[in-house]
């Protein structure tokens, strides 16, 4: 049976989104696409933190351990005792405190009579929970006199991301003495709680209390929208230590007792932005919004179990086949977009009821199935026009090659009538300089010459129509239109003239002699198209803007000028383009005189613009003005044979008292 490359086509999307798919699932589960979910899980935060309107935390209560009391008891952090410490646990109980947690390193002695201090305090309270953490693969843990009073201890390890935001936290650590529970999750059971804590674990549920916590590889994720720092109420250690606060704000509460001085280092940056960027929580805070998200219930449940991966996968294939079956590159990629919109929308919407379902992998493979197909797409296309482009790329130029391509049917005989400069280049005396020169290097410069010049003409949107021996003629205009022909035209003449600068070094060079060369144009209307017979025929121009172009070419060796344009060129051209007059000229075949100008490229502006005044006064019947302004500038520029000529043309009329004839007629092409 025979597969044509269409249906091969529709059977290979499909698979090739399995493929992707598949790579983009084992890229996701090593972490390298982690970047992508953070960034749609921070944005949903943010965006979920605005519209949420959660009741203020009056549970828990921060006691701040910060810059505020080292001013006011004058004495520096470090230097805060355990008897100090003491005091505020037997002051928040004496107020009623439900549960107290203790956010700081206790795992080394200090002075005996401070530690006896902290120890009975703890131990009188009943209801202090202490801190524990796991550093170099062991756990580190209060002193045992400390320990003994506790109503027990938790992890202080918190998770955070390679990007370095804290998005999660240990519920439960597996340490070499055993699984501990987080600090905040054993203060949430404690609270309003006199037993110890109930811990099942099973699967991606940790139960406590028979209150279900969705985690993922034993981490929770915090749902900072629901509780955000702000709505946490905190008192200064000083106010504790000293009784001036209002008990009843901590009567039945949570209190949690921590370093909140940014001289101490101990914050994390978390998902929600503020003002300056990424928002900051110190540690004691998060733990705080850890034990809101708790006692709340407001779980965020990672959703990425086997089920979800097929079905993300089979909504991928189905996916891509649809992107197969739509043909043109634009609307596959606004489809594109669609999917990756809707795939978004259902994103948030199970966010917004407590699921996060990563998509990253979905994100990467649709984008890549969809360049897939474009470029299959765009490949099938190519082949079909290689033959096209086989058979004419080496009689025509890259631009008509592409107008052939989009536009087939411009293959017939015929032409039409259009608009264009025409631009003719012509090296000086060739002929003469090959005669002394054999063929292999005449071969070799022709080749570096016509590279170098087509390449120009070809940056300035010129169409190079033919090599006429040493010459060249280029369209602009044609075949595809363009309002800037002429300026385009005067451009790239000028671009020809400034390559002659290492054309004439590698002529002495191959030649044995520098160059120069002639440049004529013309703008006007011409017949362009296929010209020719039904088995061979070219794409050219003809009419007298293309026969005029070229006398102009050849009037440069009588003026001894380099570029000539005609007054329809000039036209057209803005005022920056350095031109002067040459008079006017009445070639062979032409009944009319033709206004030409010589691009005069480095020429000093002053010299311009007196050149021009002569002209003024040479047309309001000022010879003798115009003869003494033109021989003054005349010796200036001694080699200058339009000068001279000009300036012959004036002493005869004045010496013969006829009135000057400005045009000059030529007897030869």
């Amino acid at each position: 049976m025979k597969i044509s490359i269409s249906s091969f086509h529709k059977f290979s999307i499909p698979l090739f989104a399995a493929c992707i798919f598949i790579v983009a699932f084992i890229m996701g589960s090593r972490g390298y696409l982690s970047p992508v979910d953070h960034a749609v899980y921070d944005t949903f935060m943010n965006i979920r933190q605005k519209q949420i309107n959660a009741p203020p935390a009056n549970d828990v209560l921060l006691v701040t351990i910060d810059q505020a009391s080292e001013e006011h008891l004058d004495m520096r952090i470090s230097n805060f005792t355990r008897s100090m410490l003491a005091k505020a646990i037997d002051n928040l109980s004496a107020a009623g405190a439900d549960t107290i947690g203790v956010d700081l390193d206790l795992s080394k002695r200090t002075d005996p009579a401070d530690d006896t201090a902290f120890a009975s305090a703890v131990k009188n309270s009943g209801k202090v929970v202490l801190a524990s953490y796991v550093a170099g693969g062991r756990l580190v843990q209060p002193l045992d006199n400390f320990l003994s009073g506790a109503r027990g201890e938790g992890l202080i390890n918190l998770k955070i991301d390679r990007d370095g935001v804290l998005r999660s936290t240990y519920v439960v650590f597996n340490t070499d003495k055993g699984f501990y529970l987080g600090l905040p999750l054993l203060m949430a059971s404690q609270y309003k709680n006199n037993d110890a804590p109930k811990v099942r674990v099973q699967n991606n549920i940790v139960s406590i209390n028979n209150v279900p916590i969705p985690v993922r590889r034993g981490v929770m994720l915090i749902n900072y929208a629901y509780a955000p720092d702000v709505r946490i109420r905190s008192i200064p250690y000083y106010k504790v230590l000293d009784g001036s606060y209002n008990h009843e704000d901590v009567k039945g509460k949570i209190v949690l007792i921590g370093n909140t001085s940014p001289l101490y280092h101990d914050y994390y940056s978390i998902p929600l932005k503020d003002g300056s960027g990424k928002k900051t929580l110190y540690g004691v805070e998060v733990y705080a919004s850890v034990i809101n998200t708790v006692l709340g219930k407001a779980f965020i449940t990672y959703t990425f179990g086997s089920l979800v991966v097929l079905f993300m996968g089979i909504v991928t294939v189905f996916l891509a086949l649809l992107i197969g079956i739509i043909n043109k590159p634009v609307p596959k990629v606004g489809s594109v977009i669609a999917m990756i919109a809707s795939a978004a929308v259902g994103q948030w919407m199970l966010f917004v009821h407590g699921f996060f379902m990563p998509g990253s992998q979905f994100y990467l493979s649709i984008p890549l199935i969809a360049f897939y197909s474009i470029a299959y797409d765009y490949m099938t296309e190519y082949r079909a026009h290689r033959y096209v482009s086989k058979a004419f790329e080496h009689y025509v130029s890259k631009e008509l090659l592409d107008e052939i391509r989009s536009n087939p049917e411009s293959l017939k005989l015929g032409g039409e009538k259009k608009e264009i400069t025409v631009l003719f280049s012509d090296i000086r005396d060739f002929t003469s300089i090959s005669e002394g020169v054999s063929p292999e290097r005449l071969v070799e410069f022709l080749h570096v010459f016509f590279n170098t010049m087509t390449g120009v003409i070809y940056t300035h949107h010129g169409v190079v129509d033919k090599f006429i021996g040493d010459a060249i003629m280029a369209l602009f205009g044609a075949p595809i239109s363009d309002v800037q022909h002429a300026i385009n035209a005067v451009s790239a003449a000028s671009g020809m003239i400034d390559a002659m600068g290492d054309l004439k070094k590698r002529a002495k060079d191959i030649l044995g002699r520098e160059i120069n060369i002639g440049i004529g144009i013309h703008t006007g209307e011409a017949i362009v198209g296929n010209m020719g017979s039904d088995k061979r025929f070219d794409y050219t121009a003809i009419g007298d803007t293309v026969n005029l172009a070229s006398r102009l070419e050849g009037l440069n060796k009588f003026f001894g000028t380099t570029c000539i344009i005609s007054d329809e060129v000039r036209q057209k051209l803005n005022d920056h383009v350095p031109l002067r007059q040459l008079g006017r000229v009445k070639v062979k075949g032409k009944t009319e005189g033709v206004k030409l100008y010589e691009i005069m490229a480095g020429a000093d502006d002053d010299f311009i613009r007196q050149y021009n005044e002569i002209w003024q006064y040479i047309y309001s019947n000022d010879l003798k003005q115009a003869g003494l302004l033109l021989k003054k500038l005349h010796e200036q520029k001694l080699d200058d044979k339009m000068g001279t000529i000009l300036l012959e043309q004036i002493d005869m009329a004045v010496s013969s008292g006829k009135p000057f004839d400005p045009v000059i007629e030529m007897k030869e092409k």
